[in-house]
């Protein structure tokens, strides 16, 4: 029984204690929340000091990036030197403070840290997709800025059968920014090999609206093995800077119209295309 009042007696004593160090803080010292935000912003800013050393080059500088810290908390650096000499004085209280703030500081660092493991995955899963033949980009830019003179893809048997459900598809796009004058010559094939067969269609870009090019995975007695398709700019006068012209709503999907099967033949009812246009096929690989 006297070891329980004993033990009353000195959780009274502590609370005793805590309150008068608490009433003899003077206005000098900032209560222990503000204090733990204040330590926050004061450790991150002494953080940044130290990696960006080109930009505080100076102790003026470092000075005033300080100043800024000390006035979003409404307070200067005396109030923060005399604040931090008081709740040193007070290890205890001072430790559990210090460990708040690093526990703080932790939790947004694996915010941050899990921020850029979602981008680095997204990246990387973009760069598959872009370094994948298969891959079609939704919107293509042809300006003077641009790496390449257009894009090609190529489809074999599996990523037909993922990507096309239906018999009948269409290689489809909308054009905009065409010139009125001194049009880009500007072309976008689609070849079609089947297991005897190969098909070629092209079109030629000339107006700012929507084109389309048909294919079946079926002909007669044959089926579609691959497909091959680009889109390609020619500069033929180098004095002329490309325009800015915009390839949107790309796709390769199924159609929508029925296409009659045509003959087991290597011509369709599309023109034929010349040697040279199939050589563009390699030049943007």
């Amino acid at each position: 029984m006297k070891r329980k009042h004993l033990s009353y007696f000195i959780l009274f004593f502590s609370i005793v204690l805590l309150a008068e160090s608490c009433q003899n803080r003077s206005d000098y010292v900032l209560k222990r929340k503000d204090m733990e935000r204040l330590m926050y912003d004061v450790y991150i800013a002494e953080a940044l000091i130290d990696q960006d050393y080109q930009t505080f080059d100076t102790p003026a500088k470092k000075e005033a990036f300080m100043n800024d810290v000390f006035a979003k908390h409404k307070v200067n650096s005396a109030i923060w030197d005399s604040s931090l000499v008081w709740y040193s004085d007070r290890i205890d209280i001072y430790l559990k403070m210090n460990d708040s703030v690093k526990a703080r500081l932790q939790r947004e660092l694996n915010v941050v840290n899990d921020e850029i493991t979602t981008i680095y995955s997204k990246q990387k899963e973009l760069d598959r997709r872009n370094s994948s033949p298969s891959y079609i980009p939704e919107i293509f830019t042809f300006d003077q800025f641009a790496s390449s003179n257009g894009f090609s893809f190529r489809l074999d048997t599996n990523d037909i059968k993922n990507t096309i459900k239906e018999d009948n598809f269409d290689f489809s796009f909308q054009v905009i920014g065409l010139p009125l004058i001194n049009k880009p010559d500007i072309k976008t094939v689609l070849i079609l090999e089947y297991n005897d067969t190969t098909l070629y269609k092209s079109n030629k870009i000339t107006e700012n609206d929507k084109y389309s090019l048909s294919g079946s995975k079926y002909i007669p007695d044959d089926t579609l093995t691959v497909i091959t398709g680009f889109i390609h700019y020619i500069n033929k006068d180098s004095l002329y800077e490309k325009p800015n012209v915009i390839l949107y709503n790309i796709s390769l999907g199924n159609s929508k119209l029925e296409i009659e099967p045509t003959k087991n033949t290597e011509i369709t009812d599309d023109k034929i295309l010349r040697k040279q246009d199939l050589l563009m096929i390699d030049s943007i690989k």
